[in-house]
């Protein structure tokens, strides 16, 4: 599964930090954000739907604003 989220992540350095995080909890994902898009896009795939919650709120603890698209 693909999941797509906004994110306020708008340099390398902050998004080889978010990533490095994530691949602690999700080791089998496929993580990468576009800091090319307005909205600096966070797609994760090979998770479960119900880690979106998860998601989210570990970049929110580590200061970043990150919400799930439709």
């Amino acid at each position: 599964m693909i999941e797509v989220f906004k994110t306020d992540i708008n340099s390398k350095t902050k998004a080889r930090q978010a990533i490095n995080n994530l691949k602690r909890l999700f080791t089998e994902a496929s993580i990468n954000i576009d800091l090319h898009d307005r909205d600096n896009i966070l797609r994760v795939e090979g998770i479960e739907v119900s880690h979106v919650p998860s998601i989210v709120q570990y970049l929110n603890n580590f200061g970043y604003q990150c919400e799930t698209l439709a």
